[in-house]
């Protein structure tokens, strides 16, 4: 029985193994997917900040010449994209 047993033995170490090597790629597949939601919050708070300071300049009367470039390319986008959503509307009709 001595060969059988060493073989289990092996055999049960090697799962052990592979067992433990699965359970790190598992904590560091979670760390990533955490690090990306986190990131993802990220760019949605800074989203939310650009609109408010959008909102902002919008109701000044003067506005910086590089916001004033931005708030044109936003405002050239948001045509587009009205364009785009009509058509699609159109389409489903």
């Amino acid at each position: 029985m001595g060969f059988l047993d060493n073989a289990i033995n092996k055999t049960k170490e090697a799962v052990d193994a592979a067992c433990k090597k699965t359970e790190e790629i598992i904590g560091e597949e979670k760390t990533q997917v955490d690090i990306i939601v986190l990131k993802t919050k990220c760019e949605k708070d800074y989203m939310k900040l650009g609109e408010i300071y959008y909102n902002i300049l919008m109701s000044q009367g003067e506005i910086p010449a590089e916001e004033k470039a931005l708030i044109d390319d936003i405002d050239q986008k948001k045509i587009e994209i009205a364009k785009l959503e009509k058509e699609l509307e159109e389409k489903s009709k």
